[in-house]
Parts: C-alpha cells; structure tokens; sequence
C-alpha cells in the first residue's frame, strides 16, 4: 500500500493550537519515521536526550535538514562509492512532481521544502530554546516527513566477475564483454542495496515500492548491444569468483547452463544498443520487476552479455538507478 502516515494524536494529522496536547506518542512517532528515513539512506538510528544547548526538538529538525535531505553518500565504501548518489524527490502530482527536494534555495528542478511547508526559508521559531513548544512544531515536522517519502539512490555495480567461454574453468576479470566465432565473455557483479547489520534489520533500500523511472544505466567504450540480467545464484565474487562452467567452483556449484543464462541461473531484464563513451539507459517493466525483487530481498546480482559480434572486448561501467515510493508502515 502507497505510504499514508499515521498520528495518533490531532485532528487530520495535526495538532491545534491552543487545543491540542503534546503528547509522548508525538515525538515517539517522529523519531520512528526519521529512523525509518535515516536506514534507507544507510545510516544508524538516532536517539534524542537531553543536551545543554539542545532540545530534542532541534535534533529532529537537524536530522530532517541534514542527514535526510542531504544524506551521506558513499557511507559503504567502494570505487566508485556506494550510493554514488541520493535524492529525495517532490511526491506530490502537481508541475513540480519529481523534482529534487531541498532544505533551502535551489536552482532549477529542485523543490524548496520551507517555500511549501510555511512560505519561509527555515522552520517556524528556529530556536525553541526557554520557550514552549508550540503545535506548528510539531505539524511541520510532521508535514515535512509526509513529503519525504520519494527517493532516487544511484548505486554503482561492482563488475567483479568474469565468464570466459574459452577457459571455463578459470575465473576470469570482470567489466568486459566479447563475443565472436571463437568465444565469448560475459560480466556480472552485485550492488549493494543494504549495508552490514542483522538479518532483516540492514540500513538500506527496503520497504518501497520501485517505480517506473528505475533504470540500469550503462556506459561502453564501443558500440554495442547488450542484455541484461538479474543473476539468481549465490556467488561470493570475492573468495570464490564464478567461471564459465560454475557460479560456486569451490562447492561443485555449477550453472544450469554454462555461462551462467539458463533457466536457474539468471531472469531477463532487457536489451539495449551502447553506443561508445555515452550513457545508455535501459528501464521497462523487467527493470522495475528485477530491482523490486532485489528490494524485497532476492540477491542484488546481475549479469551483463554482448548480443552482438565483433571483434572488440567491450569495458562497462554500470549504476544501477532506483525510483521509489516508501509502503505503508
């Protein structure tokens, strides 16, 4: 279901003033959506105590400012970092939907939250230091959080693997596609859609709904046409690198067809044409599909083949690119 909040205290969501109570489930639900923000964008939870200069209301509204609208990127290492990039965009269906969202001034395709939320440039009462706090605290925290709930994260995926038909047996380095009458390679390698953490609970993309505009976005250095997969098999790139013949050569673990495309081995996502040093982006309901699964928990592994022939080894770069809606709960 598409996201709907809920609070338990006020009158369609919001508190009134100079009727409406703070209650403890206030802070206690605004914590629990920020921390749900702060995990898909990779990032531990956040407690609010009592500090000296600070209330627990500042540090809501320094987490919805900072480590939300503008979160870290790159938090799990890597070359080039994962995520390469995070946005959230303006959920709303009005001529702004789909732009990028910011705490402040932006430039053109962007969404100023303050600009919608109270016409200003900063939250109502900006210190609330020695002063009470006031209901429009509160409903705009609320309102800003109800905004914050599209996202695009840009992730790199790490080629690490390579399949030779002309050495089956050997694990071969990843990036680079062939094909010609003498053999072929393929390439395949993961993203990280999650970080480390306890099973189920991992900071990263999970509980969202992937929407249309997700797409694989390819960059060759020659022309070409490649197809595109989600590779199903468990393959530990790093201690136990697949060939040709088998996606688990230290555990006898071998594809259903060699080459890893049969049947068990990987799901079709699509096929595009690259043309030379320029981005080729391929979307569609087999992306969406693939990287929905990968969200729901199937393994973020992928497979990449060059469909046509020549005499060119292709390298590839490849960032996998998520659209998403936040589900209920």
């Amino acid at each position: 279901m598409a996201y709907q909040p809920h609070w338990e205290n006020g009158t369609s969501g919001r508190l009134v003033g100079g009727q409406s109570l703070l209650r403890l489930s206030d802070p206690t639900e605004v914590l629990a959506a920020i921390n749900r923000r702060l995990a898909l964008t990779y990032q531990g939870a956040m407690s609010v105590g009592l500090a000296p200069a600070v209330t627990p209301l500042g540090l809501m509204r320094s987490a919805v400012m900072g480590n939300i609208l503008g979160p870290p990127v790159g938090t799990l290492g890597g070359q080039p970092p994962s995520p390469d990039a995070m946005c959230w965009l303006w959920p709303e269906p009005d001529a702004d939907e789909g732009k990028t969202l910011v705490a402040g001034p932006g430039g053109a395709g962007t969404v100023n939250l303050f600009a919608r939320l109270n016409g200003g440039s900063g939250w109502t009462d900006p210190s609330v230091i020695g002063q009470y706090v006031r209901a429009v605290h509160w409903n705009e925290l609320r309102q800003s959080l109800e905004w914050i709930r599209r996202g695009r994260w840009r992730l790199p995926l790490y080629l690490a693997g390579g399949l030779f038909s002309l050495a089956p047996d050997m694990a071969w380095v990843g990036g680079m596609v062939g094909r010609s009458q003498a053999g072929e390679l393929r390439t395949c390698g993961f993203a990280k859609f999650r970080g480390p953490g306890a099973a189920g609970q991992e900071p990263g993309l999970r509980g969202v709904d992937v929407l249309e505009g997700s797409r694989i976005e390819i960059t060759a250095d020659c022309d070409c046409d490649l197809a595109v997969y989600r590779c199903t098999r468990a393959i530990d790139f790093a201690n136990d690198p697949p060939t040709w013949n088998q996606y688990a050569p230290a555990g006898a673990g071998a594809w259903s067809a060699p080459g890893g495309l049969g049947e068990a081995d990987a799901e079709w996502m699509g096929q595009i044409h690259a043309t030379s040093g320029q981005v080729a982006s391929l979307g569609g309901e087999g992306v969406t599909a693939a990287l929905q699964a990968v969200v729901d928990g199937a393994l973020p592994n992928f497979t990449l083949a060059r469909v046509d022939s020549g005499p060119e080894t292709v390298g590839l770069t490849v960032f996998v690119v998520v659209e998403f809606d936040l589900r209920e709960g």
